[in-house]
């Protein structure tokens, strides 16, 4: 698939009506479509550890597709419907990615950042309306058991808690000694919740298709993603399925992803960015995901040994934070073959000139840095693969999705359009972006009226231009458009 190369590409593709694209109406429709092309392809490769990365458990397309369908038929059987939320505290694990999407197919899955402070986690819990909690079950190396259960009775909402066991990536003699912590859990604070193993209850499920009779609807609310807010006030933008398929569709017409290519996984699956860009973008394709680590790039010996990951596993694309790129241009990587390497995405923050050339000349690999947003489900515009990547720019918007740039008077209302190279506020509308968070108080003054009769802009809060050619830049400053 190739893909964008100039702005007048974009207006090409645009004239074939979206609506006679034949885009699945669900997330969970959209990974059948793909693991329909090759159910024996491996879909799915996770390493536990970045010292020892080649160490690897793996799962076919047949397999991904059974323990969504299973985890989802769990999370039905556990009483979720098309409006229960099954909150997701992990850190990257394949139970993650079966939690998101079997959540999805079920009711609304609402992942969080394990690293949060306890109180908070209750907090974004108790806004979300949580009735199923997936969380890791007591580790050594990890606090986080202690922080769900310290908070979990003050969710009056929740009612089961699956534990996730990280003992089973790990040796017989470590495995045992996990149980036994696990028993000592137990014994711990009493909990208002039925507690149950992940594992254990999700096997006594079907893989084979949904056991319910639920149609997925494209405006079915599908995620709900924490994006800030105050403690007591969490921020929950509210996806439905299509602006999660839409936006992973777009993306890949715009850098031309294939069922050919392996990509990797090393941002948390708690951002809207990892699950659509290195999920369902690849997933929808046929194409192969590597997770590494559950603490991904954060890990020891993730960067260190990271051309040694490219090699191993033939890895053709990846996505990261400019502090990533920066990293990785203090490893060599002379004794290794990263050939495989095609392009790597960049986002969350204006990439440094000098990391974008530097990278380029190092690994011969294509920088694209684009910009996403929670809000967008994903990226809104991305430099084109195939064209003129203006460094330090955004790149052109994606498919299908309008962006602009505009000034806004002093309350807020929009004045006009801004011209070529004029700074203005960064505005977007279409398929993916959002219908508003959760709290209607969070929806005060987001939303731009432009009067061109096309619907509502969203109020970014981003400043920027657009030049003549389309390629949009941002200027490292932001309006303030909700104070909560």
């Amino acid at each position: 698939m190739k893909g964008v190369a100039t702005l007048a590409d974009i207006e090409l593709m645009e004239e074939i009506p979206l609506d006679t694209r034949d885009l699945p109406t669900n997330t969970y429709a959209a990974l059948q479509r793909g693991a329909n092309k090759k159910p024996d392809k491996i879909a799915l490769q996770f390493f536990l550890q970045g010292t020892n990365y080649k160490d690897a458990v793996f799962y076919t397309y047949k397999d991904l597709m059974a323990l969504i369908t299973q985890t989802a038929n769990m999370f039905h059987a556990l009483g979720v419907g098309k409006g229960d939320v099954v909150s997701m505290i992990l850190p990257n694990l394949p139970q993650a990615y079966f939690t998101i999407w079997g959540g999805q197919a079920a009711g609304i899955v609402n992942p969080i950042d394990p690293l949060l402070d306890a109180q908070v986690m209750a907090n974004i819990m108790n806004a979300a309306g949580t009735k199923v909690l997936v969380t890791l079950a007591p580790f050594p190396a990890s606090n986080l058991w202690q922080k769900v259960a310290s908070i979990a009775n003050q969710v009056p909402t929740l009612e089961t808690i699956l534990k996730v066991d990280i003992g089973y990536y790990l040796g017989f003699f470590q495995r045992v000694g996990l149980s036994f912590l696990n028993l000592r859990a137990d014994k711990g604070p009493k909990l208002a919740a039925n507690v149950q193993d992940f594992g254990l209850t999700a096997r006594q499920h079907s893989g084979e298709k949904l056991a319910y009779g639920r149609i997925i609807r494209p405006d079915d609310m599908a995620a709900y993603f924490h994006t800030g807010g105050t403690a007591n006030t969490p921020k929950l933008a509210q996806h439905t399925h299509f602006n999660e398929v839409f936006a992973a569709w777009s993306l890949t017409m715009s850098i031309g992803l294939e069922a050919k290519n392996i990509v990797y996984c090393g941002l948390p699956l708690f951002h809207a960015n990892s699950v659509i860009a290195t999920g369902l973008v690849p997933w929808m394709q046929g194409a192969s995901v590597v997770l590494g680590t559950p603490a991904g790039y954060r890990a020891d010996g993730v960067i260190p040994n990271f051309w040694g990951i490219v090699e191993h596993y033939g890895l053709n694309f990846f996505s990261g934070e400019p502090t990533i790129f920066s990293a990785l241009l203090t490893v060599p990587h002379s004794e290794y073959d990263i050939s495989s390497l095609q392009f790597a995405l960049g986002s969350a923050a204006p990439m440094p000139v000098e990391v974008f050339s530097q990278f380029e000349e190092s690994t011969s690999a294509r920088m694209l840095e684009g910009y996403a947003l929670t809000e967008g489900a994903c990226f809104s515009s991305v430099n084109p693969i195939e064209g003129e990547r203006r460094v330090g720019s955004i790149g052109l918007r994606l498919p299908y999705q309008d962006m602009r740039v505009v000034v806004l008077a002093a309350d807020g209302r929009y004045e006009r359009d801004c011209r070529p190279n004029e700074p203005g506020v960064i505005v977007v509308r279409g398929p993916n972006v959002f219908k508003g968070y959760l709290e209607e108080a969070h929806n005060q003054k987001v939303w731009i009226n432009t009067g061109d009769g096309g619907g509502g802009w969203f109020n970014t809060g981003d400043k920027g231009w657009q030049d003549a050619e389309g390629y949009f830049w941002l200027s490292g400053t932001k309006e303030n458009v909700d104070d909560a």
